[in-house]
């Protein structure tokens, strides 16, 4: 015998309820793919624990969101809820998959959304200029240019990681990991090596040992 929707909702929402049982009710959730559980799966996106934020994630993931016409306040709920994850989330594992699913259902949105944060220069910047990996836009060269000439590292950084996926900016970007790597600075080096990382780039294996 299947649980009343709102059973599974009420149980979702207690505190104090295990992990491992409240990410079995958002995969239950997510077969049952019913519209009216979207509410409590955006909920469980703002739970303190990583494995059942990515579950809800995971979740949301089920459900046909690319037809914005036959539910657009769904729609509009869901992307900014996806958009307040990106701007807060810190597990890299949740933070890749918002930005999956963002991008799944709503590119155009998510490009909008990321480049006025990187516009605004805020605190994401950074961590929103290495988002943009996930377009494989030539035309994104043209926007990350400016940073990797400008003089903020962690910007420059994060636009090779950006732009790697384009092989023939390679020689350039490995050229900017090199400085990074051979700074006497040790806060340049380790962001070379984590950005070296990131991209698998071989130079910096040793580096990357080390840290």
């Amino acid at each position: 015998h299947q649980k009343s929707l709102p059973a599974l909702q009420k149980i979702l929402k207690r505190e104090n309820e295990p992990n491992i049982l409240k990410v079995t009710l958002l995969h239950t959730l997510a077969e049952r793919k019913e519209w009216e559980s979207i509410g409590t799966i955006l909920e469980m996106m703002e739970d303190k624990e990583e494995e059942v934020r990515f579950a809800a994630l995971e979740a949301l993931s089920k459900f046909d969101l690319q037809n914005k016409r036959e539910k657009p306040f769904s729609h509009y709920r869901i992307i900014e809820r996806l958009k307040s994850l990106l701007e807060k989330e810190k597990k890299e594992s949740v933070l890749e998959a918002t930005l999956v699913l963002f991008y799944k259902i709503a590119p155009q949105e998510l490009t909008q959304f990321l480049m006025k944060g990187i516009q605004k220069k805020g605190r994401n910047q950074a961590k929103f200029i290495e988002m943009l990996k996930l377009f494989k836009d030539p035309n994104l060269k043209y926007y990350l240019a400016p940073y990797l000439k400008g003089r903020s590292a962690e910007l420059r950084a994060a636009s090779v990681v950006a732009l790697w996926q384009f092989e023939e900016m390679r020689s350039e970007l490995s050229h900017y990991l090199r400085q990074m790597l051979s700074s006497p600075k040790t806060e340049l080096v380790k962001l070379g090596v984590e950005s070296s990382g990131k991209v698998q780039f071989e130079e910096a294996k040793e580096q990357i040992h080390k840290y």
